[in-house]
């Protein structure tokens, strides 16, 4: 009940433990509401000044993804639009386009993006690509010279091809990133909400401990306390019962309320929620208690967490593929807890998988929360038996 009261009443835990798992997954997913961008401003440049050029970029704006916001005489021009942020991109077309194209010589459009917006990069990317390769089945039909439609048909797309999305429906970045990144956000503000408690009773401590502080009121305080709570088990659970307790909503609230207000895909069973949550939970907390034996000031975990927080999204596996992942890395992603998690977790809500094929995640966050447990008590052993 004590550490429970704590939450509650040290502003920069109830910040970090309740506020932020509360609002900022409503400020992410926000964000991404729309899943997909359109009519991304892009400049053009065109030098050839040709009829071939000029249907290109009709051809460009009429895209429901693109829009041409400006048409500039040079690349000085272009490339202070794009300073501006008024365009995303710029298209730019050589003197010798139409001449290249006339002759059924290879041409080139080069395309400079500004890759600081993921979701404009990719638009404008993806989008030019299909472009051009329309394009460049119209001109592979003007050189066949066929007679017939059907012959047209057989030249342009010898092989069918049809596109259908087995996960990701929408082809949105919410339905793709949001799965891993709300696992995250659990295990961050675990650790940070721990972590700036236990520095700030650690500074209090040395404090206490050091020569010429014996009249000092909040050390003399620290120390009855101490040794009235100096049990290691009685303080572990004070601390796993209570944010265990407080986290059991929190992930409830992040992990089923949250896609559910966005209409973000869920397709994860309860049953098969509450089975992921109580080994994420044991992990989490104890992975969160042994990080937070390492810090000795209260301002401390800010730093090194916020700074970690970027890495273990890609070590997940989901924005930076699994197979791309280096192996050394991959052994590294295997103990945070938040890996085995957010991949358990998009398994089971986006993929649709059945809660047998997700037993070896579950299985490794079991030995990861008992591994974490044993540093947590080691760490403290040696806390309590150190001379001040």
């Amino acid at each position: 009940m004590k550490t429970l009261r704590s939450i509650f009443t040290d502003s920069g835990v109830l910040l970090l433990s309740i506020i932020v798992p509360l609002v900022y997954p409503l400020l992410y997913s926000w964000i991404y509401t729309n899943e997909v961008t359109r009519e991304v401003p892009v400049c053009v440049v065109d030098l050839s000044r040709s009829a071939s050029s000029r249907e290109y970029i009709q051809k460009i704006d009429g895209t429901p993804d693109l829009k041409v916001a400006a048409q500039c005489s040079d690349m000085k021009e272009a490339e202070r639009l794009l300073a501006e942020q008024k365009a995303y991109g710029i298209i730019y077309f050589p003197t010798d386009f139409a001449k290249k194209t006339a002759r059924m010589e290879q041409s080139f459009v080069s395309v400079y993006i500004d890759m600081s917006f993921m979701l404009y990069y990719k638009t404008i990317y993806m989008t030019l690509t299909n472009l051009n390769l329309q394009c460049n089945s119209a001109i592979q039909l003007k050189l066949a010279q066929n007679k017939t439609d059907r012959e047209d048909q057989l030249q342009a797309a010898s092989i069918k091809i049809e596109e259908h999305s087995m996960y990701n429906t929408t082809g949105g970045y919410g339905n793709f990133l949001l799965q891993a990144v709300i696992v995250l956000i659990i295990q961050q503000t675990l650790i940070l909400g721990i972590s700036l408690r236990a520095g700030w009773n650690r500074q209090l401590r040395d404090l206490g401990g050091r020569k010429g502080n014996a009249e000092n009121g909040t050390a003399i305080y620290l120390r009855k306390k101490m040794s009235t709570y100096g049990s290691i088990l009685k303080d572990y659970w004070g601390i796993f019962l209570s944010y265990g307790a407080v986290y059991l909503v929190m992930a409830t609230y992040v992990l089923l309320v949250t896609p559910k207000i966005f209409g973000f895909a869920q397709r994860i069973e309860f049953h098969d929620f509450c089975v992921l949550l109580v080994p994420m939970l044991f992990a989490m907390l104890n992975f969160a208690m042994a990080i937070s034996t390492i810090f000795k000031r209260r301002e401390d975990c800010m730093i090194c967490i916020v700074f970690s927080s970027l890495p273990m999204l890609f070590l997940v596996g989901v924005s930076w593929p699994e197979a791309s992942i280096p192996e050394f890395w991959e052994y590294v992603a295997w103990f945070i807890p938040g890996t085995p998690a957010a991949r358990a977790f998009v398994r089971l809500n986006e993929m649709g998988s059945s809660l047998e094929s997700v037993y070896p995640y579950l299985a490794a966050l079991v030995v990861q929360g008992l591994f974490y447990m044993l540093i947590y008590f080691i760490r403290q052993l040696s806390f309590r038996t150190r001379k001040p």
